[in-house]
């Protein structure tokens, strides 16, 4: 049949006659059948003839047949869609609404009614479940000439669910083992990881690095450690946790110096002092991977300055951990200050007719100080201002200068001013002497005269009558000459006579 059709057009070769008796025009030549040529012929077998007749009616007759068949399939109509689904979420199927709301139908060159059947697998439901894999579903249309039409639909169930693990050790961070380069750590917990699917087939593995020892030792830094879950369709999760060491231990100085406490140099500002270097380990870091550093002023062996100089090593390992040793070098001054040109010790007398003297006692060239320290001061300590010349009292007068400098070391320069007195004492109105005759009738003669005074320069002077006798005034003097005086004596013992005379005349 034609293609879409249900007819065949068919032509063919009109037959000719010929008689023994008759032309060809005087036999009646006839077709016997439906159809025409060329004519449209449904599917079956028509039977066709012609018929040839003489004038004398003998007849021949030529048959043939027509035969139309169906070789076209049918057409189905609103055949569903493939799809390609995912499972349901923890679920080892999809549900998959795979069919439209109105069935598949069918249409045929031949028929008009031509069925069409769902093949399967399984029930015609729609949705319904599919497990993984690819699910063929067939519809199928037969016409009357047993032509048929497949309609296939794959239901195609991906797998695309991760496993999921249960129980992942959490990350830790621990401090490395005292005196060790390593930590010891239980990562796992009582109950090891677990991994589980939808389509309940998993695999779980450790992916190290190193073997699965729980506990084990870890050394210093960052070791991440993982276990992968995988199931048969390559859907793989993984869970990762770190083993993080840290070095919070400080490094170890050996042998940090002592302080030392010394003395400067004889007439220097500093003390050249030295130490014994250091030495430096770690629990983690080779010595030579610690920096160690000296810290503060001077050199060792060097000179240091009058005080407390605070020096210090500091340790720093890889990991920024630090230990400090600090010593300090106590330099003192022990030294005392030198004082040039300290003021000789003088003794002068008093002023004539003063209670003083006047003493210029400061040299040409000021008293000066000078101390290893480059640090004093020169001081006059008195008594009195540091003024010469200057008035100095009878007596002893001490005097000094003190230079101390910054560490407190003096030194004193002493010297004195010795005021003496070596000036007499003044006797006034020492009497005259007197030239008396003896009383009348007597061996004698009675004598007065006026007493004598004393002043002095410094002090109160004695008086005193050295006869011969009493000081009996008036008293009886006998003939003769009679030498009479006073003495007059200070505090120091200088000392003025006033002599005078008494002559007795006689009768």
């Amino acid at each position: 049949m034609e293609l879409g059709q249900n007819f065949a057009t068919v032509s063919w070769t009109e037959p000719t006659v010929i008689d023994n008796a008759d032309a060809s025009l005087n036999i009646n030549l006839t077709f016997d059948g439906e159809g025409t040529n060329p004519g449209n012929f449904t599917q079956g077998i028509t039977s066709l003839s012609y018929i040839a007749e003489d004038t004398a009616g003998n007849k021949a007759t030529c048959m043939f047949e027509i035969v139309v068949s169906d070789t076209e399939d049918p057409v189905i109509v609103g055949c569903p869609f493939s799809h390609s689904v995912s499972m349901e979420l923890g679920q080892n199927f999809a549900t998959v609404p795979w069919a439209f709301v109105t069935p598949p139908t069918a249409s045929d060159n031949s028929d008009l009614n031509v069925t069409v059947s769902f093949d399967g697998p399984g029930e015609e439901i729609s949705p319904r479940n599919f497990t993984q894999g690819i699910t063929s579903l067939l519809y199928t249309a037969v016409d009357a000439a047993g032509n048929r039409a497949s309609c296939i639909i794959e239901i195609v169930v991906f797998d695309t669910e991760d496993p999921v693990i249960v129980g992942c050790p959490s990350s830790q961070s621990v401090p490395m083992e005292p005196g060790q380069n390593f930590a010891t750590v239980s990562w796992m917990l009582m109950t090891p990881p677990t991994a589980s699917d939808n389509s309940n087939k998993v695999t779980l593995t450790f992916n190290g690095p190193g073997e699965e020892i729980n506990p084990r030792n870890f050394s210093r830094g960052i070791t991440s450690l993982s276990y992968t879950a995988a199931d048969n369709n390559e859907n793989r999760a993984t869970c990762m946790f770190e083993i993080v060491v840290i070095d919070n231990e400080e490094p170890a100085i050996l042998g940090c110096p002592s302080s030392q406490s010394v003395s400067m140099e004889l007439g220097q500002n500093f003390a050249t002092v030295s130490w014994t270097e250091p030495t430096v380990i770690d629990n983690a870091d080779a010595s030579l991977n610690i920096n160690l550093t000296f810290d503060g002023e001077g050199t060792n062996p060097g000179n240091f300055t009058l005080g407390i100089t605070s020096l210090s090593y500091t340790a720093i390992d890889t990991a920024g951990n630090r230990a400090t040793c600090m010593f300090e070098i106590v330099v003192s001054d022990t030294e005392d200050p030198v004082i040039v040109g300290c003021p000789f010790s003088r003794t002068v007398p008093m002023e004539t007719g003063q209670r003083f003297a006047t003493v210029s006692w400061m040299s040409l060239t000021p008293t000066t100080a000078s101390d290893n320290s480059n640090n004093v001061t020169l001081s006059f300590d008195g008594p009195g201002e540091e003024i010469s010349p200057r008035n100095f009292s009878r007596g002893f007068t001490s005097l000094s200068y003190v230079a101390v400098d910054a560490a407190g070391n003096r030194a004193t320069c002493m010297f004195q001013i010795v005021v003496i007195d070596t000036e007499d004492p003044v006797i006034i109105g020492c009497p005259s002497s007197q030239s008396v005759p003896m009383e009348t009738g007597q061996n004698f003669a009675t004598v007065s005269w006026t007493e004598p005074k004393v002043s002095d320069n410094a002090y109160t002077a004695r008086l005193i009558f050295t006869g011969p006798g009493e000081e009996i005034n008036p008293r009886n003097f006998s003939r003769g000459i009679t030498s009479l005086s006073y003495t007059a004596v200070d505090k120091v013992l200088n000392r003025a006579t006033c002599m005078f005379e008494i002559v007795v005349i006689g009768k």
